[in-house]
């Protein structure tokens, strides 16, 4: 096995390092995401989403229940411009003629540790989730009915 450098060891060990502040931002996203559904008017609005445990055993997944049924937030890392971000894919779970479970992605978002995000994995930074922001709500809010509009997108046309 060749010998690895030690300028990529520090790059190695300065990713790594980062790797926990993602798992904060993925944290405070779930937080978020809690904050504007337990509001009071978040149920009036006729969304109807709701956070529900994920499938999967990982802690930092979850699961919407929606009024197009359930998705799956699954949590991983991604290298983008040579930077470590977090990134929330979002699956239908549908089960096949067999019962065989048969996941799409409709969307997914990246992340910084600072709760920066992206509409899109190819675009830059435009919200914010973080509790400390005033804006979170809104951002959230707007997420939330992004994500069922992607959800109509992959619907089955009659």
């Amino acid at each position: 096995m060749p010998l690895i450098s030690n300028s990529d060891l520090v790059y190695a060990r300065r990713i790594a390092a980062s790797a926990a502040g993602l798992s904060r931002a993925a944290i405070e996203f779930r937080s978020a995401l809690k904050f504007v559904l337990d509001r009071a008017d978040a149920s009036s609005s006729g969304l109807a989403f709701t956070i529900i445990d994920s499938r999967t055993d990982v802690v930092l997944n979850f699961g919407l229940s929606t009024v197009h049924g359930q998705v799956e937030a699954l949590f991983d890392h991604v290298l983008k411009d040579n930077v470590l971000l977090g990134r929330y894919r979002f699956f239908t779970v549908e089960k096949d003629a067999t019962g065989k479970g048969v996941a799409e992605e409709v969307w997914a978002i990246l992340f910084n540790s600072n709760c920066a995000a992206t509409w899109d994995t190819e675009g830059d930074f435009e919200w914010y989730f973080g509790d400390q922001d005033s804006s979170t709500p809104q951002m959230i809010g707007t997420f939330l009915l992004m994500l069922l509009a992607m959800l109509q997108d992959k619907l089955p046309r009659a």
